[in-house]
């Protein structure tokens, strides 16, 4: 069950990224994938406090028709409510055909996707490494990692809005490149510090990396593709991330085991950067072939 929904939900996120290329104009682009990422995060708050409720008194029967009765009401909101003549000024007609041979010859884009792949190993190690490294390593008790946990979400939901208006005028590929850098080296500061305030901080830190990083990416990569393409792009974009997912942890449990957590931190930190500096590559790149520019987004942001 859990490999049919992972393999499903794949289109499924990839459909909905493109569609919010198409429904919003390019320059509010990063605007509607932070509110994107914001309604995600609410859903992650409100997730595991209704599953407890319905699970009060074992009843797994109601959990589970619980959860699919929303995939049911979300599918039927979105034949409903997601019509074709809603894709208006952007919109591709029928008879065009996906051309994944540009997709693969298009170098920005193949750079974003090993940044993406390189900045989910550490998107890992903050979902997978991190709750195992405060419970066992770190001897937190789970109730004080859940209340850590709450952390970024949190942050994410008061925040995001706020942080793309204040960063708008930083340079895209300057935030492509710092939030990476954001999100990964603060792990450092466990291999000194592995207290519940170490924890707690680079979670701050992390999820100020994240909040920049998650919008400009997924922007970027929309805006390289064109209108046939932003499906195909992003769907290969996506997939990059769930490949991450598949040797992140993997990786990092190998590093904990033959150098403790110290080496894992290390690996993360040395991901975050590396990722940063492809991405501003692909940025780069992307503007000496004046593509930044054509699609809203110039060289200095």
């Amino acid at each position: 069950m859990v490999v049919i929904a992972g393999a499903a939900s794949g289109p499924g996120f990839a459909a909905t990224n493109a569609m919010v290329g198409d429904l919003v104009p390019e320059h509010n682009s990063e605007t509607a994938y932070g509110t994107l990422r914001v309604v995600t995060n609410i859903e992650y708050m409100a997730g595991p406090p209704l599953g407890g409720l319905a699970l009060v008194g074992n009843h797994w029967f109601i959990f589970f028709l619980g959860i699919a009765l929303m995939g049911l009401i979300s599918a039927t909101a979105a034949f409903v409510l997601l019509r074709d003549d809603h894709v208006v000024e952007n919109g591709v007609p029928s008879e065009h055909q996906i051309n994944l041979r540009t997709l693969f010859n298009d170098r920005p884009f193949l750079l974003i996707l090993l940044s993406t792949f390189a900045g989910f190993l550490v998107y890992t190690a903050y979902e997978v490494m991190l709750p195992i490294a405060a419970v066992m390593s770190y001897r937190l008790s789970a109730t004080t990692w859940g209340l850590l946990a709450m952390i970024n979400p949190i942050l994410i939901v008061a925040f995001q809005g706020r942080f793309i208006k204040v960063t708008r005028r930083i340079s895209t590929m300057l935030k492509l490149g710092g939030s990476l850098v954001l999100m990964g080296t603060p792990f450092l500061i466990l291999i000194t510090i592995s207290s519940r305030w170490g924890i707690a901080l680079v979670l701050i830190l992390f999820a100020f990396g994240e909040m920049i990083w998650g919008p400009t990416s997924q922007a970027f990569a929309a805006l390289l593709a064109s209108e046939v393409n932003r499906g195909a792009y992003l769907g290969t974009f996506g997939a990059s991330g769930s490949a991450a997912w598949a040797v992140g942890p993997l990786v990092d449990l190998y590093l904990r085991g033959i150098g403790g957590m110290a080496a894992t931190w290390a690996f993360t930190a040395l991901m975050g950067v590396a990722a940063g500096l492809i991405a501003m590559a692909a940025f780069r790149l992307a503007g000496r072939h004046g593509r930044c520019r054509t699609h809203g987004i110039a060289p200095n942001g």
